[in-house]
C-alpha cells in the first residue's frame, strides 16, 4: 500500500470513465501525486453527472466501465506506485425506479426486507404509503391528462414523468383486466385509475404539495434523494459489501465517507467501518465550524479539507480592506450581521421545506418524553417551539450525544425557555431519549447546511470568497496567530487533507482568490459598488455586490458570460430574496445578469481588474505552496493545478481535457507558473507527511509567509504585496521560481510569491 503524500480528485461520469482516468494517469503521476481520489463508483441513476444518486450499492457502475475497468485502473496505479481512494455515499440514494431497495418496497410494502433499510417515517400504520412528491401538476390533472397512468403486460407498473414503477401483485393482477393501448398503457377512466393508485405503496402528489407531506428522511431538502438507515445492521452489511470486498482484494487503498453528519450514529458507524477496513485510509466529509475540532473518538485519518480551506482563505483576506468593504456593504444593504441573516434563513426553511421534518422530530421527542411526569402533559406545540429554538441557536452542523461535545448541547438547551427544554436538558443522557435526540441532530445538519451554505451565503455578499463551504463570514479575515493555532490544533490528524477546491465549492480556488484580492483595493472597489448601487436602485445591493465582484474578477472575459449567468441565476434563487426555485422571477434575473454583462464590459473597471488579476495570480502560487508545505495531505481538484475559475455546480464538475492540461492549458483559465509550483513543491519533502510541522507564520498588510519543515528540508512560502520586503529565516535559501540563492532580506520589488527551501544537515 503506497504512502499517501497527495491526492488528485477526479469527477467520474458517463463521459469520463475509468478508462479515461487510466489515460490521464501518467500526467497525474507526473505532478507528483500519490493517490487518485475518485468520485462515487457504485451504480447511480442513469445519466448521472455526479454519482451521488446511488441506485445499487452491490455493483461498480457499468456507466463508468464496470468492475473490470476499475481493476485495470487499480493495477495501473499500483504498478506506478500510486493508490486509489474512492468516495462512498452511505447516507442516501436516488428516489428513482432504478433504486433496487425502493423497487422492492413498491411491490412488497413492509413485507420487503428493504423497508427497514430506507429511512421511512411511519409508525406501523397498515395503510401507510411513502410520499411521491414529483408530479409536475396536481394529481387530478395528471390522471386526466395521462401523465400518471398504468401499463400492463409482462412488466406492469405505474407510469410517471420520472419513470415506470413496479406495483403490488394485486394491482398487477387487476391490470390484466383492462384493455390496452398500443403502448401498453391501460384504457381506464380517472376514477378507475384513482382506485388503483390507492392500492399502491406510494402516495403520488404535486411537487408543490410535497414539502408539506414528506414522510421520509432526505439529503437536506432534496426530495429525490432518500436516506438510508445505516444504523440497521442488515442495511449496513448489504450497502457496504462491495466496498469491503474491494478493500480486501486490494483494489482500493482508502475511502472518503460522504456526509458523515447525516448518519444516525456517526461514531458507531465509523468504528464499524474501521473494524472492517483495518489500515486503509478513511476520510470524512465533515464541515467543521470555526474553533470546532474533529470528534476525538472518530477512527479516521482526518477530514476532506474544508477546515484547512477556511483557515487559508481567511489568512489571505486583507483585514483592514475587508473592514472597509463591510462598512460600505452594510450601509447599502441594511443588513445587521451575518448571524442575523442566518437566523432569518433558518426560520424561512423551518417554516418552508423543513416543516415536515420539524413535525416528525417534535412528535418523536414528545413520545420519548411521555415517561417523565414533568413533561407528560406538555402539548405538541411546546415541543415544536423547542425544536425550532434549538435549530435556530445551533451554531454548527451537528452536536454529538457522547463525549465532551455533549456539554454544548446542554448549553444550548439551557438557553431555551420553557418546561420542555428544562426536562429534556435534565434527562439528556437517558437511554430512552437517545433516538429522539439523534433525530434532532440529523435535522440540525439539514437545517444548518440548507440555511447557511445554500441560502445565507447567497444573501450575505460583502466578499463572496469568504461565503464558501466550511467558512465563517462573521470572521472572514484571520491573523497569523489564528492560522498558527489552527495548524497546530490539527497535530492529532497529520494526514487530514489540505483542500482548496472541491466538487462542492461555490467558486473555484482561483476565481475565489481573485475575489479575495479585491479586499486589498478596498477604496477603489467600494467606490465602484456605491456607483452601481446608485445607478441601479431597483436591484438588491446583495446581488449587485456579488455580480460586481465576479465582473471585476473576470473583466473582459466575454466567453464566460453564459456560465456566469447560470451561476448568478442559481445564486439569486438560492438567496430567495426576490426570486426562488419555487417562484422564479425571470425578469429580475435577466435584469441582474444583464447588469453583470455591462460590468464585465465597463472600461471603468479595467484598472482595478488588472490589479486584482496580478495580485490573485501571486496569491494562487502562495496558497498552493502553503497547501503543500503545511502539515496535512495536499489535495488537488481536477485541473486546479493549472487554474480553476469554475462556478458553483454543475459548472465545477466539467470534464477535463487532460491533453491540454499536460501542456499547461485550460480553456484560457491558466495561472502562470502554478503547474510548476505544484510539481516542484510536491517533490520537496521526503520524510512523509506525518513528519511535517509548522515553524511559524506571519501576516501584515504587505506580507504573508509560512515556514515549515519535515526534518530534512525547511520550506518558506512568502507573498509580497506591492514589493514589501520579507525577512528570511537564517541561512541560505533557494528559490523555486528562479533558482537563485537568497539570504537576509528578500526584496522582490513587485507583488510576488515564492517558495524557498534549504536542506538541513
Amino acid at each position: 500500500m503506497p504512502e499517501i503524500t497527495s491526492t488528485y480528485r477526479l469527477q467520474l461520469s458517463g463521459s469520463f470513465r475509468f478508462g479515461d482516468a487510466l489515460k490521464a494517469l501518467d500526467y497525474i503521476k507526473g505532478l507528483g501525486i500519490s493517490h487518485l481520489y475518485l468520485s462515487p463508483i457504485t451504480e447511480a441513476r442513469k445519466g448521472s453527472s455526479h454519482f451521488y444518486d446511488v441506485v445499487d450499492y452491490s455493483k461498480v457502475s457499468e456507466q463508468l466501465g464496470g468492475e473490470r475497468d476499475l481493476i485495470s485502473l487499480s493495477r495501473a496505479c499500483q504498478s506506478g506506485g500510486m493508490g486509489i481512494i474512492i468516495d462512498f455515499v452511505p447516507n442516501h440514494m436516488a428516489y428513482s425506479p432504478e433504486n433496487v431497495f425502493l423497487r422492492d418496497f413498491m411491490v412488497n410494502g413492509f413485507a420487503s426486507r428493504y423497508s427497514t433499510y430506507l429511512d421511512l417515517r411511519h409508525s406501523g400504520q397498515e395503510d401507510w404509503k411513502v410520499a411521491f412528491p414529483f408530479l409536475p401538476e396536481p394529481y387530478d390533472a395528471c390522471l386526466e391528462k395521462g401523465t400518471l397512468t398504468f401499463v400492463a403486460g409482462d412488466s406492469p407498473g405505474l407510469v410517471t414523468p420520472s419513470g415506470t414503477w413496479p406495483v403490488p401483485r394485486d394491482v398487477a393482477g387487476e391490470l390484466k383486466n383492462f384493455p390496452r393501448r398500443g403502448d401498453g398503457t391501460i384504457e381506464a377512466n380517472k376514477t378507475e385509475k384513482h382506485r388503483l393508485v390507492r392500492m399502491l405503496n406510494m402516495h403520488p402528489m404535486y411537487w408543490r404539495y410535497g414539502n408539506a407531506q414528506i414522510n421520509y428522511r432526505r439529503f437536506f431538502m432534496v426530495n429525490d434523494l432518500i436516506a438510508v438507515r445505516q444504523e440497521n445492521e442488515n442495511a449496513f452489511r448489504d450497502t457496504h459489501a462491495l466496498l469491503f470486498r474491494l478493500a480486501s482484494e486490494g483494489i482500493i487503498d482508502g475511502v472518503r465517507i460522504d456526509h458523515i453528519d447525516g448518519l444516525y450514529d456517526p461514531t458507531g458507524y465509523l468504528q464499524s467501518i474501521r473494524s472492517r477496513l483495518g489500515g486503509l485510509k478513511v476520510y470524512v466529509e465533515k464541515v467543521l465550524s470555526r474553533n470546532e475540532a474533529l470528534h476525538p473518538d472518530w477512527p479516521v485519518e482526518g477530514t476532506t479539507g474544508y477546515d484547512f480551506m477556511y483557515a487559508l482563505d481567511s489568512f489571505l483576506v486583507s483585514n483592514d480592506g475587508f473592514s472597509q468593504v463591510l462598512r460600505t456593504y452594510l450601509g447599502l444593504t441594511g443588513q445587521a450581521s451575518f448571524g442575523k441573516v442566518v437566523e432569518e434563513c433558518k426560520l424561512a426553511n423551518i417554516e418552508g421545506g423543513l416543516r415536515p421534518d420539524v413535525d416528525f422530530v417534535s412528535s418523536t421527542l414528545k413520545k420519548a418524553m411521555e415517561g417523565y411526569p414533568e413533561a407528560y402533559d406538555a402539548p405538541l406545540e411546546e415541543y415544536k417551539k423547542f425544536v425550532v429554538e434549538f435549530l435556530v441557536r445551533a451554531g454548527r452542523y451537528r452536536y454529538y450525544l457522547s463525549g465532551r461535545v455533549s456539554s454544548e448541547i446542554q448549553e444550548i438547551m439551557e438557553q431555551i425557555p420553557g418546561q420542555v427544554s428544562r426536562v429534556i436538558s435534565e434527562h439528556l443522557g437517558d437511554r430512552r431519549l437517545v433516538d429522539a435526540v439523534r433525530r434532532l441532530q440529523q435535522l440540525c445538519v439539514s437545517c444548518h447546511a440548507k440555511s447557511v451554505e445554500d441560502m445565507a451565503f447567497y444573501r450575505y455578499t460583502p466578499l463572496i470568497s469568504i461565503c464558501e463551504v466550511g467558512h465563517d463570514p462573521s470572521h472572514p479575515a484571520s491573523s497569523h496567530e489564528e492560522f498558527t493555532r489552527f495548524i497546530e490544533g490539527r497535530s492529532r490528524w497529520p494526514l487530514s487533507m489540505n483542500a482548496t477546491s472541491t466538487h462542492d465549492t461555490k467558486l473555484g480556488e482561483d476565481l475565489r482568490w481573485r475575489v479575495t484580492a479585491i479586499s486589498y483595493f478596498a477604496d477603489e472597489y467600494t467606490a465602484h459598488l456605491v456607483r452601481y448601487a446608485r445607478t441601479f436602485p431597483d436591484v438588491r445591493a446583495e446581488h449587485l455586490s456579488a455580480a460586481l465582484q465576479l465582473a471585476i474578477a473576470l473583466h473582459g472575459n466575454g466567453h464566460v458570460y453564459e456560465r456566469l449567468t447560470a451561476h448568478l441565476t442559481k445564486a439569486m434563487r438560492e438567496s430567495s430574496l426576490v426570486t426562488s426555485w419555487e417562484t422564479p422571477d425571470t425578469g429580475y434575473e435577466s435584469r441582474v445578469t444583464g447588469i453583470a454583462r455591462e460590468m464585465m464590459e465597463d472600461g471603468g473597471l479595467g484598472a482595478i481588474s488588472e490589479k486584482v488579476r496580478l495580485l490573485a495570480n501571486e496569491i494562487s502560487l502562495f496558497a498552493t505552496a502553503c497547501k503543500v508545505i503545511c502539515p496535512g495531505v495536499p489535495d488537488f481538484y481536477q485541473g486546479s493545478e493549472v487554474g480553476n475559475f469554475s462556478f458553483v455546480d454543475p459548472d465545477n464538475r466539467r470534464q477535463m481535457d487532460f491533453e491540454a492540461l499536460g501542456q499547461g492549458r485550460r480553456e484560457g483559465e491558466e495561472v502562470p507558473w502554478k503547474q510548476e509550483m505544484v510539481r516542484k513543491s510536491l517533490s520537496l519533502f521526503r520524510n512523509g507527511r506525518g513528519s511535517v510541522r509548522l515553524l511559524g507564520a506571519f501576516k501584515d498588510s504587505g506580507r504573508l509567509w509560512v515556514h515549515s519543515t519535515d526534518g530534512s528540508v525547511e520550506a518558506f512560502a512568502l507573498l509580497s504585496v506591492c514589493g514589501s520586503e520579507v525577512q528570511l529565516p537564517p541561512g541560505n535559501w533557494r528559490s523555486m521560481r528562479d533558482g537563485n540563492i537568497y539570504a537576509g532580506m528578500y526584496s522582490p520589488g513587485r507583488t510576488y510569491a515564492d517558495l524557498l527551501w534549504r536542506e538541513l544537515n
